[in-house]
């Protein structure tokens, strides 16, 4: 998902939870204090599980049902630290001069927060790659014993 995608889907989802108003002074916000990129990435990675997943659905239907949940997890928990920064009074603020300085525990804590779902994203990938392997490996010796009875 390129970039203007991703901010097109962002601002839908904030939109449709909070209004045009709110999803616009957050985006903003975000944009302000260099969050908006990492919000994307997110997002983008997000979909790149969704294709991963897809791709192999037929190879390994119980691993793609599993990490469906974990894929919907982290999403959901996107979601909720976008919507606790939009309901935060001192920070989904219009604030003219000064944001990085009076802002800078609020920034700092939701910078946090975005590593830690980084964190969990990159943790879910190892683990889906490790359990693809090992259903594809499995795979491979069925078939390999089966042309070995032909």
């Amino acid at each position: 998902m390129e970039s203007s995608q991703g901010r097109k889907r962002l601002e839908e989802t904030l939109i449709k939870r909070h209004g045009r108003k709110q999803a616009a002074l957050l985006v903003e916000n975000l944009s302000q204090d260099g969050l908006l990129d990492d919000i994307l990435s997110i997002l983008n990675k997000i979909g790149l599980i969704e294709e991963l997943l897809e791709g192999y659905s037929e190879t390994a239907p119980e691993i793609i049902t599993k990490y469906k949940a974990s894929r919907e997890a982290i999403y959901q928990r996107l979601v909720h630290l976008l919507d606790t920064m939009i309901k935060d009074p001192f920070y989904n603020k219009k604030i003219l001069a000064n944001r990085s300085v009076l802002l800078s525990g609020s920034i700092r804590r939701y910078r946090e927060k975005i590593v830690a779902i980084f964190e969990l994203i990159e943790s879910v990938l190892i683990e889906i790659e490790k359990d693809l392997l090992l259903a594809l490996k499995s795979k491979a010796r069925k078939v390999r014993f089966k042309l070995e009875e032909v």
